[in-house]
Order: structure tokens, then C-alpha cells, then sequence
């Protein structure tokens, strides 16, 4: 698809069924629990109710049909179809839908496929076709055969030729090796992968014991394929040899022996009938013979297994069933059930597993109820609203805070009396080890005389029969020579008779010679016989002996087991209950914490809000001040300068006035001088003229000097003024930048406190986003939310079939034929029953048509063969086979009335989006989606190769990719 119209990975579709198939009631089967009982969607929505205060709405239809459909058929439907659903306003629709879906074809089909995959993990096909077994499979569907019969003809089959030889594909096709069959057993059928197990105690789960896994080892052990020649081809069959008990130590602990006999998983190892060799087998072990024990291990495992009694194997079946319809299990891995891994609602999984078993183990039934139930029902989207509604998790996640103290203090409890009953197991065992060792011995020996005994018997036998083939044939010879003689003796004329006689008693002369010798080795090999005889007498005698020296040593051993088995299942309850209730707190833990960061998320922002208006205000006090401060920096440097002027007049005047004081006081002397000289001398004219000169300079002085004394006074006011200015605009001064110092310390404060609340802000704002993330998740593992499911191999296959309607087409060829070939009657047309047969018959030859496919996507999109197939990946070959395989685009081109088609018809651009996304997603375009597509088709000059790139694009994206 062009760049510019990339296809929107919303997560929304449905579909419904064939419109043919709507009109089939429902026929062979019911599909309700019995009368009486609760139904099972019922009790899941109460164990799975949603936390208190949480309101999460159903599922769309547009949701729900695709998922539906998908889920039951592995096929959504046409534009056609989807839009009938969504528009219909029937309250109970969606029951309807889930029960014509379960009755279709296509759910056989599609369950088949999901079992095949489930039970064979996509080995290669090597002593079953894959179109035998399924052919099995699907007629075991169609006939909603219970699960627990298909597990045990499966374990049980013998492969011989015939109906029942596809059920042995199980064994067959995994070689019948020992511990790839134990391993898969314990996996697909117990939910435990023992496979850590195999040679100690899982030092990682405590439940998974070694003694489990040899245990169910001691059962595949004793299966083994043998060849047989059956009308002229080898066709390998399973036969079954005589079991005996397992020897094994750990690894970890070299030397400790260990025994078991063959045990499922958590219980104690089956006691089996003692027999003496020789007695073991109804069909004895030989070349090219299926040998069968009195006693089979395999017939014992799957009924000991299928009988209803057995919580591992019913519970496994509904978790690996549950899986199927909401893509993971209660307890997932699917493998790993255990009670440190505990269900989502242990509570739901022994319940499920008790009416599993009681219902027959009904597979369709229990479909049923899942898809009835709200879980399964639920969105995949999260509602916005729900962010708004975790508050009481909290308060629910204290309750259960105090209810965990119990458990843990029961489960402690309960692991301290398992601890001691383990311990007495050991003590009993190890007091048996050593007579079972001596048993094994005996057996051994007795084994060897059973040997000796029959390879003597075998000689006498061999002897007798080499007498017998001489004796009959001498005496016929004698007969005949004394009958040819009599006659010989009647014609005496007839010399041919006469030699024939003479030829016949020469030749039984010879015979009757060679008599002797085989009489007498017959006689010695019969002779030999008693010897080996009694040996073996001898041998079963000391081997029974030696199994009444165990008698005492087993009894005790067995009660030490069941103690210790009551022991850990104790403990595994009490440690399941512990951990199950730690998971949900858990969880309630996380939803609590989800809307405690919601708040923290808040209260930063408004953190943020007010430390911002802080600082603005602060800022603005700042600028405030700057111009007060400013001010008084001036006046004090005005007043520094007027005081600096007045100290300067100041001093002029000082200086002055001390000046003319000198000068006053220096001319008063010599006054003074002047007058004492001219009382001393003559007057004189020079010192009547000098004494007349100096008076007036003495009042000129005078003046002067009083007025540098005048001066001098106000330059001291004014520099009193001038410095009580200067003082007055210092404080001044010194007080608004102490005020701006302030402020914009303040100011600082605020920035630092700003900048604090956007950190804290920035660090609730990623913590919240993780937790926001990952919110969807974590209620989707708790099945709050719908789980997001990738598309099988084959369901992706026959998605891209029907959505280019390449389905439609070879089906509608199908019914042409079959319409032309074998033509329904009237009344034909008007039973149910034949009608189902007849969509039966079409699903099966358009199947045929188009069944070659499947191995490419299997090849594409599915896991390793012999690995579990349920995890997701992508790789670039997936993505060149979407953009370049030649076929999906001749797919794609338009015909038969596909969404392609359609696009190019449609008139209205509204209707060809809608056509788009309801032929290809099942759900109606949004109205940004809508005008996206209308905006690409009027851009694009050639309408058929843009609608054909509009179909690419939505087949290419994530949304066609998985089911929501």
C-alpha cells in the first residue's frame, strides 16, 4: 500500500457464520448443563467478578462476532454477515450466534485442527497420514466424543490396521521413545513438563519430583514398535512388554538408590499383581509379534488417568481448553501447573475441572460456557474510566495483606509435617531397596531357568517333532512296501511291480533305520528337560521366598507413601491457597499503586501549578524592588556627592578661617610689638605711618576673619545636613537592596522549589506512563481485560480464503456440484438433520480443495515441530510472503462479490470504507478512517488498483494479524 494511506492498527473486528448454516437448529447434541446444576458461566463470572469499583462494559458486537467467530470457527465472515449481527437488535443474539457456531462445520473443523495441534505439536506425519488421523479427530468432534475417551484411545491404541490405527499416531509418530513419551504425557495430559525432573528433584518447583517423572516413565518404557508384515507391507504397530520396577538415583545425590513402579504425577506408584516369569504375558514377546501383558501399564495409565478421579488431568483439559479461547491459560505456561505458579482463580480451575469431569467431559459444552461467561466477553481496549475507578483496591489489598499472614503461617506449617513424612518415606524405602534388589536378582535368575527350561523344552520339542516327521513317513513306507510286495506276489508276471516293491522296502528300511537315533536324541532332549525343570522349580520357589521377604517392607513403604502423598498434596493446597491469594495481592497491589501515582501524577501537577505561581510572584516582587532599589542607590550617591561637596567647602572654609585667623593673630602681634616699641622709643614718623598703616589691615583682618568664621559656620551646616542626608539615604539604600537581597533570595527559593516539583513531576509522570502501560496487561492476566491472541497458522489461513472470498467461491462450486450430482428433494430440503449433513459434505470437499494451503502457513507462521505452538513471533519471511506472495494478491484481485469488488462499486466513498473494514476487520470504519480511504481513492486514477492496495494494506496490518 502507498505511504500515504498507512492502515490503522485499531484493535476492533467480528464475524458471524455462513448465512446457510444460521437456518440449522441446533441437532445432535446439547449444549446446556444439567438440570439442576449452576451453569458454568455463572460460576466464572463469580470467581472472576471485577475488584470492587471497577465497571468494565462488555465487548462490542463488532468485538464479540469477530472474536466469537474466529475463536469457534477459525473464520470470520462477509461485510454481509458482520452488518446483519451488528444491526441486529435481538437481546439474546449472542447466545444464538455462539450455538449455531458450535454446531457448524467450520467449529468442527476448526477444533480438530486446534486438537491435531495441541496433541502432535506439528511432527512430521511419519506412520499415520495426516488426512487418517484427521479424519479421526474429525469424526471424534463430529460426534462430541467426551475427552477423556479420546485421551484414553490414544494412549491405548495398538495400531493395528483399522479403525482405531489413527489414534495410534500419538505414540507412533513420537518412535514410541520412552522419554519423549513421558515427558509429553506429563505435559500434554498432566500440565506438568517433568522434564527437569528427569534426573533429580526440579531444584526450581518444588512439586515436579523425579520419582514423577519415572514413574510415567516406568509406563513408556514398557511400550515399544514393532514391524509387522500385514498383506505384504511393514506396518509398525505397539506392542507391550511386562513392566517391572525402575531403579534410579539423582544426580545430585550418587549412590541413594531410588524405586518406583509405574505412577501419575503426585500420587503414589501403582502396586501391580506379582507374577513369576513366565506368567507375564498373553501374547508372549517375538520376532515380528505384538506382545500383550496380563497386566498393561498403558490400559491401567489412561484409565487411571481418564476416569474422572484424577484433578491434574481434568484440570489440565479446561485450562488447555480455556487457553483456546482466551489465548492463555488460568495457570500459563499450560505446562506448569503447580502451586507456585497458581491458576488466577485456583478457587475456578477445581471447579471447572470437577464439572469437566462430571459432564462427561464434554468439550462442546464447556466451549460453550466460556463463550457464555463475561470474561471471555470482555474488551480488549481499557475504558478510559476505569483509571478513574482503583481506589478501592487499596482498601481490598489490606484485607487481603492480613489474610496472607494465615496462609503463609499454614503453608509453613503444612511443609513442616510434608518434610516428615517425606523423610519417613525415604526410611521405608530405603529399608525395601535392598530385598527389592535381592528380588530383582532372584527374578533375574529365575528368568535365566524360565530361559533354559523353555530352549530345553524347545529341543525335546524340536526333537519329538524331527521323530514324528521321520516316524509318520517310514510307517507309510512300510505300509506301502508290504503292500507293493502282496501285490508283487498276486502278479509275478508284472516285473515292474515286483521292483517297485523291491524299491519301496529298500527305501523303508532306510527310514526305519534312522528311527533309532531320532528315538534316542528325543528321548535325552525329553531327559534334559528335568534338570532345567526343577532349576526353574527351584528359582520360583527362591523368588517367591524373595517376594515374601518384601511383603512386610512394601506394606510399610506403601503407607509411608500415601502419608507423604496426603502430606504434599496437604502442602500443595495450603502453598497453592498462599500463593494464589499473594498473586492477587499482587495485583490489587498494582491497581492500588496505579491510583496512588494517579494522585501523586496530580498532586505534582498542581505542585508544579502552585510552585510556578510562587515563583511568578516572587519574580514579580523582584521587578518590583529592582526600580526602589535603583532609587535609593541614587539618593545615596547624590547625598555621597552633596556631602562630598560640603566636606570640600568645608575644608575651603576651615583652611580659610585658620588662614586668617594666622594672619589676624600674627598682625595682632605685631600690633602688639609695634605698640610696646613705640612706648619704649621716640615716636617716630615711620612707626606713626607703619602703626597707622597696620590698623586698618587689622580691621580689614578682623572682618575677614569673622567673615571665614561666618562662612566656616554655615559650610558646618551644610555638611551636617549634607552628612545627616547621606546617613538617611545610606540606610535607605542599604535597606531596599537588603529588600531586593530578599526577594531575590526568595525568588531563588522559589526557582529551586519550581524546579524540584517539575523533577518530581517528571519522575510520577514516567512512573505513572509505565504503570498506565502495562495497566491493560495486568488485568488481561487476570482476565479483567480480553488477552490480545495472535491468529493460528490456520486460522490465518482461512481468515485470508474468506476475506477475498476465495472460500465463498469454491464453496459455491462445491454445492454446484453436488446440487447437479446429487440433488436434495423437497422434503430433503425441509430436515434439519440432512442439511447438516450436507453443509457436513461441503465443508469436507471445499476442505479438500483447498487443504494444501495450510502447510505454507504452517510452514510461515507456526512453531518448531515437537515445541509447544503457543507463542507469538514474527520474521521477515511472514512479512515478504504478505507483500510479495504472488498468491495473495491474486487473492486479492477483485471477483465473487469480495471486499475488493465491492470497493470498486461502491458509488459513495462512506460505502466503500465500509465495505473495507467490515469485509476485512468486521467492524465499521471511523469516521477519521473513513475519510482517509475516500481521500486515497479520489488521489488514485485506476479505482481497481486502489482498492486492491486498500485490501492489502488492512490484510498487512496488526488488527487482521490477531484476535481481540
Amino acid at each position: 500500500m502507498n505511504a500515504d494511506f498507512p492502515p490503522r492498527l485499531s484493535f476492533r473486528a467480528a464475524w458471524l457464520k455462513q448465512s446457510s448454516l444460521l437456518l440449522i437448529g441446533l441437532l445432535a447434541f446439547p449444549l446446556v448443563p444439567a438440570a439442576g446444576q449452576e451453569p458454568l458461566h455463572q460460576i466464572i463470572n463469580r470467581e472472576l467478578a471485577l475488584p470492587a469499583g471497577l465497571q468494565i462494559p462488555p465487548a462490542s458486537d463488532a468485538e464479540f462476532l469477530r472474536r466469537a467467530s474466529l475463536d469457534l470457527t477459525g473464520m470470520p465472515p462477509s461485510a454481509d454477515e458482520a452488518r446483519a449481527f451488528i444491526n441486529d437488535t435481538a437481546p439474546d443474539k449472542r447466545q444464538k450466534l455462539i450455538d449455531r457456531l458450535l454446531q457448524s462445520p467450520l467449529h468442527h473443523r476448526h477444533l480438530a485442527a486446534s486438537l491435531d495441534v495441541m496433541l502432535m505439536e506439528r511432527r512430521a506425519n511419519q506412520h499415520v497420514s495426516q488426512d487418517e488421523w484427521m479424519a479421526w479427530l474429525m469424526a471424534s468432534v463430529r460426534s462430541n466424543k467426551p475427552w477423556n475417551i479420546l485421551v484414553r484411545e490414544l494412549l491405548t491404541a495398538d495400531g493395528e490396521p483399522g479403525p482405531g490405527r489413527p489414534a495410534a499416531r500419538f505414540l507412533l509418530d513420537r518412535a514410541a521413545e520412552p522419554h519423549t513419551v513421558a515427558r509429553d504425557v506429563g505435559r500434554v495430559f498432566f500440565g506438568r513438563d517433568l522434564q527437569c525432573a528427569q534426573c533429580h528433584d526440579s531444584p526450581i518447583i518444588a512439586d515436579f519430583l523425579q520419582q514423577d517423572y519415572q514413574g510415567l516413565l516406568a509406563v513408556s518404557t514398557a511400550t515399544y514398535s514393532v514391524v509387522r508384515k500385514i498383506d505384504g507391507k511393514d506396518v509398525t504397530v505397539l506392542g507391550e512388554r511386562a513392566g517391572g520396577d525402575l531403579t534410579f538415583e539423582s544426580v545430585f545425590a550418587k549412590g541413594t538408590s531410588h524405586r518406583t513402579g509405574p505412577r501419575l504425577p503426585g500420587l503414589p506408584a501403582r502396586v501391580e499383581p506379582f507374577l513369576v516369569p513366565g506368567e507375564e504375558y498373553e501374547v508372549a514377546p517375538a520376532d515380528g509379534v505384538r506382545a500383550v501383558p496380563k497386566v498393561s501399564r498403558r490400559q491401567w495409565l489412561a484409565a487411571a488417568a481418564t476416569d474422572g478421579s484424577n484433578d491434574a488431568f481434568n484440570e489440565n483439559a479446561v485450562n488447555r481448553l480455556w487457553s483456546l479461547m482466551f489465548g492463555r491459560g488460568l495457570v500459563q505456561p499450560l505446562d506448569m501447573l503447580h502451586p507456585d505458579n497458581p491458576a488466577v482463580s485456583p478457587q475456578l480451575l477445581k471447579q471447572l475441572g470437577r464439572r469437566f469431569a462430571d459432564s462427561g467431559f464434554d468439550i462442546r459444552m464447556f466451549l460453550r460456557e466460556l463463550a457464555l461467561s463475561e470474561p471471555w466477553q470482555r474488551p480488549f481496549d481499557l475504558p478510559e474510566a476505569v483509571r478513574q475507578q482503583l481506589a478501592a483496591a487499596k482498601s481490598a489489598a489490606e484485607r487481603l495483606a492480613a489474610e496472607k499472614v494465615v496462609l503463609d503461617a499454614a503453608s509453613l506449617e503444612a511443609a513442616t509435617a510434608r518434610d516428615a513424612a517425606d523423610a519417613a518415606f525415604t526410611a521405608a524405602e530405603a529399608a525395601l531397596i535392598p530385598l527389592a534388589a535381592e528380588r530383582d536378582k532372584v527374578r533375574g535368575q529365575a528368568a535365566e531357568a524360565l530361559k533354559k527350561r523353555d530352549e530345553a523344552k524347545a529341543a525335546a520339542n524340536a526333537a519329538a517333532a524331527a521323530l514324528n516327521a521321520r516316524q509318520t513317513p517310514a510307517a507309510a513306507l512300510r505300509n506301502a512296501a508290504e503292500s507293493a510286495a502282496r501285490a508283487a506276489a498276486a502278479l509275478p508276471e508284472d516285473a515292474n511291480l515286483d521292483a517297485v516293491a523291491k524299491i519301496l522296502a529298500t527305501r523303508a528300511q532306510a527310514a526305519a533305520a534312522e528311527l533309532p537315533a531320532l528315538q534316542k536324541a528325543t528321548e535325552e532332549k525329553q531327559a534334559a528337560v528335568a534338570a532345567p525343570e526343577e532349576a526353574l522349580k527351584n528359582a520360583i520357589a527362591a523368588l517367591q521366598t524373595a517376594q515374601q521377604n518384601t511383603t512386610a517392607p512394601m506394606q510399610a513403604l506403601s503407607e509411608a507413601e500415601t502419608a507423604a502423598v496426603a502430606a504434599r498434596q496437604k502442602y500443595a493446597q495450603a502453598q497453592l491457597l498462599a500463593m494464589s491469594l499473594d498473586a492477587r495481592l499482587k495485583h490489587l497491589q498494582k491497581l492500588a499503586e496505579f491510583d496512588s501515582s494517579r494522585q501523586t501524577l496530580t498532586a505534582a501537577v498542581q505542585l508544579v501549578a502552585s510552585r510556578q505561581a510562587e515563583l511568578t510572584t516572587a519574580r514579580q516582587q523582584v521587578q518590583e524592588q529592582l526600580p526602589l532599589s535603583e532609587s535609593a542607590t541614587k539618593k545615596r550617591q547624590t547625598a555621597e556627592q552633596q556631602l562630598a561637596t560640603a566636606q570640600a567647602t568645608m575644608t575651603q572654609a576651615t583652611q580659610l578661617e585658620q588662614q586668617v585667623g594666622k594672619a589676624a593673630a600674627a598682625l595682632a602681634d605685631a600690633n602688639a610689638a609695634l605698640g610696646r616699641a613705640t612706648a619704649l622709643l621716640e615716636p617716630t614718623a615711620s612707626l606713626t605711618a607703619t602703626a597707622a598703616a597696620l590698623a586698618p589691615k587689622s580691621s580689614t583682618l578682623a572682618a575677614d576673619a569673622q567673615a571665614a568664621a561666618k562662612t566656616a559656620a554655615a559650610a558646618a551646616a551644610v555638611l551636617q545636613t549634607a552628612t545627616l542626608a547621606m546617613q538617611t539615604a545610606t540606610a535607605e539604600a542599604t535597606a531596599a537592596e537588603s529588600e531586593l537581597t530578599r526577594r531575590k533570595e526568595l525568588m531563588a527559593a522559589a526557582e529551586a522549589a519550581f524546579t524540584a516539583a517539575q523533577t518530581a513531576f517528571s519522575a510520577a509522570e514516567a512512573s505513572h506512563r509505565e504503570l498506565d502501560a502495562t495497566l491493560p496487561s495486568n488485568l488481561a492476566k487476570h482476565f479483567e481485560l480480553a488477552s490480545l491472541k495472535p491468529l493460528t497458522p490456520e486460522q490465518l489461513c482461512w481468515t485470508v480464503f474468506k476475506v477475498t472470498a476465495v472460500y465463498d467461491r469454491y464453496y459455491a462450486a462445491e454445492l454446484a456440484e453436488l446440487d447437479k450430482s446429487n440433488p436434495l428433494t423437497d422434503e430433503q430440503k425441509q430436515n434439519p438433520a440432512v442439511l447438516a449433513e450436507r453443509e457436513q459434505q461441503l465443508e469436507q470437499r471445499t476442505w479438500d480443495k483447498l487443504k494444501s494451503n495450510i502447510g505454507q502457513y504452517a510452514a510461515l507462521y507456526g512453531g518448531a515441530p515437537g515445541q509447544p505452538q503457543t507463542d507469538f513471533y514474527a520474521s521477515a519471511d511472514q512479512a515478504l510472503f504478505t507483500a510479495n506472495g504472488g498468491s495473495i494478491n491474486s487473492w486479492i484481485a477483485p471477483a465473487a462479490g469480495n471486499a475488493t469488488e465491492r470497493i470498486i462499486k461502491a458509488t459513495d466513498p462512506t460505502a466503500a470504507a465500509e465495505e473495507l473494514y467490515l469485509g476485512i476487520l468486521t467492524r465499521m470504519p471511523t469516521p477519521e478512517e473513513a475519510a482517509d480511504v475516500a481521500a486515497f481513492l479520489a488521489s488514485r486514477p485506476d479505482r481497481s488498483k486502489a482498492a486492491a492496495e486498500l485490501v492489502w494494506g488492512l490484510m498487512s496490518s496488526a488488527e487482521f494479524r490477531f484476535v481481540f
